[in-house]
């Protein structure tokens, strides 16, 4: 088995495990959600919430009044030019997210403190947001939802975020563009030429120069390195025994928090168990089911994987038996946004999954209540 950064490797108990836990997961997910999806009704929080997302009038005509136009023209303007100008208004930090010479000097834009999280969690979201509203209802004139898809190119173009974000926020974009992706197959294809063909490429511009080769092929080595952490995180977390008894789980709920008020404030799981083994590499994944165990061990494992059924089928509910045919409700949108936030979720680890998923989330609500002023009645 291959083993990253330093780490001892487990023994074959230890994968045994492990494997036997993840199938017992996939069964016990497919069970619960099975039963709540066809079983149980919809709370009324939930419905009642989703109520809110709905614009009765905005299919009349679908045109924008003129302070509505001069309002998202400006705000996706305005988006742009904040990102821009948060990497220097220079085009190579904004197309290509790891440039070698501003890593080596600290000047890259891709930093962790409150004000960039703030930029790029909240701020440069907006400009996919803003697009993906004006596609979906379709809003008069067109030349502004064209406008607005350039701006989001602009701002949020692959190559310059983290692959994470690239497929949680290109994701709905594709299912927008290409309403045939959504199919069962369709989306599997996609998903399968997504990790051997988009994930390597994306991951040349994490550390990226001018004299660097960039190359669209296959590429099977990549699963020999530390992409796919994952699952030897999990196994670590197991064999080891890293119960935390919720800590961690406090840091999720209270991730806005800054270290300078809670100075023993939990970091991520990933980077808990790196310190705890002495890793030489501490930005490591821990997978959603891990971080079950990491608070309560099997326990949490059993917890997370009710939770996360739940949610789960009730989402997909309120989309598959309320909003799907209901064309004005914007849940149409934020669902689709979700199914690319989840992966990052499952992925882990959650103090960042969850942290970037309330942000991206505010950032669309936060637009959406913008058209939804602007947007003639």
């Amino acid at each position: 088995m291959v083993t990253f950064w330093g780490a001892a490797r487990l023994p074959e108990t230890a994968y045994i495990q492990t494997s036997s836990t993840i199938l017992a997961i996939l069964v016990l997910y497919n069970i619960v959600y099975a039963e709540i999806y066809h079983r149980v009704k919809i709370p009324s929080i939930f419905l009642r919430m989703v109520k809110k997302l709905e614009l009765k009038n905005c299919l009349l005509r679908n045109r924008l009044s003129l302070q509505g136009k001069h309002v998202m023209l400006l705000l996706g303007t305005a988006v742009f030019l904040l990102v821009f100008y948060s990497y220097d208004f220079s085009v190579v930090k904004l197309f290509f997210r790891g440039v070698l010479d501003d890593l080596a000097q600290g000047n890259s834009g891709d930093t962790g403190n409150a004000l960039n999280l703030i930029m790029s969690n909240f701020i440069r979201p907006m400009s996919i947001a803003l697009f993906l509203t004006a596609k979906y209802y379709d809003l008069r004139p067109r030349w502004l939802t064209r406008y607005l898809f350039v701006l989001m190119l602009l701002s949020v173009f692959p190559t310059g975020i983290p692959r994470f974000l690239a497929a949680a926020l290109y994701m709905p974009v594709l299912f927008m563009l290409f309403p045939k992706v959504k199919r069962p197959n369709v989306f599997v294809l996609v998903l399968v030429l997504g990790l051997l063909v988009i994930f390597p490429l994306l991951d040349m511009f994490r550390y990226f120069d001018s004299n660097q080769n960039i190359s669209i092929t296959l590429n099977f080595d990549m699963f020999q390195e530390g992409h796919f952490d994952s699952y030897i995180s999990f196994a670590q977390i197991i064999y080891y025994d890293m119960i935390t008894y919720g800590r961690q789980l406090l840091g999720v709920f209270l991730f806005f928090v800054p270290r300078s008020i809670w100075h023993d404030k939990p970091i991520g799981s990933g980077a808990e168990l790196a310190e705890q083994l002495n890793f030489g590499f501490t930005n490591i994944s821990c997978n959603y089911f891990a971080e079950g165990y990491c608070n309560f061990g099997l326990v949490g494992v059993l917890l997370f994987v009710l939770v996360l059924a739940f949610f789960t089928a009730i989402i997909d509910k309120l989309y598959w038996k309320c909003t799907r045919y209901n064309a004005a409700n914007y849940f149409n949108v934020i669902y689709l946004v979700l199914l690319g936030l989840l992966f990052f979720v499952l992925r882990g680890d959650l103090m960042s999954g969850f942290a970037f998923t309330v942000a991206i989330l505010c950032s669309f609500v936060c637009v959406f209540g913008i058209v939804k002023r602007c947007l003639l009645k």
